[in-house]
């Protein structure tokens, strides 16, 4: 029994029996899914939110307290591991985690060594990444498909302000010699997400209420039994083993071995036939009945979700790598505090939810394609990050960076906005879950790889242009240096980060390809 419901005529890409994708304008039907109304809406979207919001701030709270906590704790060289320890966990275990399981018990709070930070931070990313999918995929879930635009607008609004406010709470604390409160403020908080979804969320939402034992509601036992069953952990653990020897050996290469040594090579290597392995497995797991992969096979016969992965991974690091390096260029060249650095985030920061807004009205009042936005986005992104790469090296601020902020912000918003509202709607509805979780996974992994990238880029063009044998790379051993040497080695750290933004304006021109796999001769649209 189904009704057709009074919303959005989705245009879907859809493959037929000759294998050839095609646009097909389909309406939505509705099998009695209890969505909430009133008020409860809004309780629920604000507990959702929160918990949103704070999964997104725990990406860039530390991104202005990353220099002062490498010097608290002599541990220059590893500070990359602190970020991408979260970034690499968060990717490998995005898996169904139950919603109400909110990370809060290992936190990197009482940490004395770099080394327990970066071991907790990954404990941090396991359990952000189950609430980071879940909440997404709630918002969907409490709204029905006709306000698909309005939620996703908002997700990525409150995904952008988490990510505003990262850089400058981590800023006020660290200024406060107060880091580790960086690491306890999500307690309080998440306790009253978590509380407030336990009281509004009916209890077999979005099943309704059903008092059986049928398959959707199972007991607790009986759910993590088939969840153990039905998941994926040998595919995650072959993500997560591919992607951290990828990542280990461009932060160490350089740093702690030479490119040339065996170890890099062998990390390389073995993380390549990772890779292989896991495309198989993937492939295997698909044609199996009742296993439940990451990324379901059937799904890669849609150019258009190959368009929107492939979108997610080239955003990932061109958003990710502004956010974490700027700052710390902020701090390291021209010699602000991690507040002041925060502060002069907000130009980047603030254009890209407006950005967000922007695609939300362009998509759903006025039925813009989203390959037109993406486009957009992705020559803003490109224009902004490639004029950043070609400002002055001196210490002297150059205010003209702060517009390119701007321009770059305003792209990466109108990017992951118009991504976002696209993923439920080129999927079908059994596979919409899956379908966030493993676009958050393919972000996070870009953001990871990006870092990485851009760290082995900044540390080879130092390592090559620093004068002085045997300097500790760190903020606090510059100010211990002569005026004019301070000089000298902020000036070369300038010119390693515009090579870093030369990078980000590559990954942001490679987003068009992302555009080409979603053109269509009848473009995907809201049309309502």
């Amino acid at each position: 029994m189904s009704r057709t419901m009074r919303g959005p005529s989705l245009e879907l890409a859809n493959a037929n029996h000759e294998g050839q994708t095609r646009i097909s304008r389909t309406v939505l039907t509705e099998e009695h899914i209890p969505y909430l109304k009133g008020y409860w809406v809004f309780f629920a979207g604000f507990g959702l939110g929160l918990a949103l919001f704070l999964t997104s701030a725990e990406i860039t709270i530390v991104s202005t307290a990353l220099a002062t906590i490498s010097n608290d704790l002599s541990g220059s060289k590893q500070s990359s591991w602190v970020i991408n320890a979260y970034l690499l966990s968060y990717t490998g275990i995005m898996s169904p985690i139950p919603i109400h399981a909110l990370p809060a018990n290992q936190k990197p709070r009482l940490s004395r060594y770099v080394g327990q930070i970066i071991v907790c931070r990954a404990f941090q990313g396991v359990g952000g990444s189950g609430v980071f999918s879940l909440t997404l995929y709630g918002l969907l879930r409490i709204v029905p498909p006709e306000k698909y635009d309005a939620v996703s607008a908002a997700g990525s609004t409150i995904i952008a302000l988490g990510l505003i406010l990262g850089p400058l709470m981590g800023g006020a604390l660290t200024v406060s010699r107060a880091w580790r409160w960086i690491f306890l403020f999500n307690l309080p908080c998440g306790a009253l997400s978590w509380g407030i979804l336990c009281i509004v969320i009916p209890r077999y939402f979005p099943y309704g209420h059903r008092e059986d034992n049928s398959a959707s509601c199972t007991s607790f036992r009986r759910t993590l039994r088939e969840l153990a069953i039905q998941s994926d952990p040998l595919g995650m653990l072959l993500l997560l083993a591919a992607s951290l020897l990828l990542v280990a050996a461009l932060l160490e290469g350089n740093v702690a071995y030479e490119w040339s040594s065996a170890l890099i090579i062998s990390f390389f290597t073995v993380s390549g036939v990772l890779w292989i392995f896991l495309a198989l497995w993937e492939w295997y797991l698909g044609l199996q009945q009742g296993a439940w992969p990451m990324l379901p096979w059937r799904t890669l016969n849609s150019r258009a979700w190959m368009g929107v992965l492939l979108g997610f991974f080239l955003t990932g690091p061109a958003i990710t790598i502004v956010y974490i390096e700027i700052p710390q260029r902020f701090q390291t060249v021209y010699g602000k505090s991690p507040l002041e650095a925060g502060v002069m985030l907000l130009a980047y920061a603030i254009a890209s939810p407006l950005g967000g807004i922007l695609a939300s009205i362009c998509t759903g009042r006025w039925h813009i394609a989203f390959v037109y936005l993406l486009l957009l986005g992705a020559i803003l992104q490109t224009v902004g990050s490639f004029l950043l790469s070609a400002i002055p090296t001196s210490t002297a601020i150059y205010p003209g960076q702060f517009g390119y902020m701007a321009i770059a912000g305003l792209g990466s918003g109108l990017s992951m906005a118009s991504l976002y509202m696209l993923t439920p709607l080129v999927v079908r509805k059994e596979d919409q879950a899956v379908a966030i979780g493993a676009s958050l996974q393919i972000r996070m992994l870009g953001a990871a790889l990006g870092i990485a990238v851009v760290n082995s880029v900044l540390t080879s063009y130092v390592k090559a242009h620093i004068p002085y044998v045997g300097f500790p790379f760190s903020t606090q051993s510059i100010e211990g240096l002569p005026l004019e040497a301070q000089r000298q080695v902020r000036t070369i750290y300038a010119a390693g980060y515009n090579l870093q933004m030369k990078t980000v304006g590559a990954f942001s021109a490679t987003q068009v390809l992302s555009a080409a796999l979603l053109w269509k001769r009848e473009q995907i649209r809201f049309i309502k």
